[in-house]
């Protein structure tokens, strides 16, 4: 077996396992009760389905340029793709959308309880301190 046989068999494995990650974060959407749980199953199946398919990317390329765009891609996108979800989240929570199964604890309601944090103009919450 030659090296450009073993690259391509790693790329192809790495390549499966990020697809298959990824359908799994969509399973997961499907599955999960409320939003907020939801989020969480489609972002962190994603962050790690696309590492592994730009690090397929970048075995099969195998050029300095081609893996240093693939390692500032995925860099990027764990940085933004659980930021975003987080945002989201809160978004919703700030929309009033209940957390799903009975028995849930809404921490983040509680925190919210006991801080005093609106504003004096409009009457609305706000997340800054002032």
């Amino acid at each position: 077996m030659s090296i450009e046989h073993i690259t391509d068999i790693a790329a192809a494995v790495t390549l499966i396992f990020g697809t298959s990650a990824a359908a799994l974060g969509a399973l997961g959407m499907l599955r999960m009760p409320d939003p907020y749980m939801r989020a969480q199953a489609a972002a962190k199946p994603a962050a790690l389905g696309l590492a592994a398919i730009f690090t397929a990317v970048a075995i099969h390329l195998a050029d300095s340029a081609s893996i240093a765009k693939c390692l500032g891609t995925v860099a990027f996108a764990f940085l933004s793709i659980p930021l975003g979800a987080h945002m989201i989240t809160l978004a919703t929570h700030d929309a009033g959308v209940p957390i799903g199964p009975p028995g849930a604890t809404d921490e983040l309601h509680e925190r919210d309880a006991r801080e005093d944090t609106s504003t004096e103009d409009l009457g609305s919450k706000s997340r800054c301190s002032d």
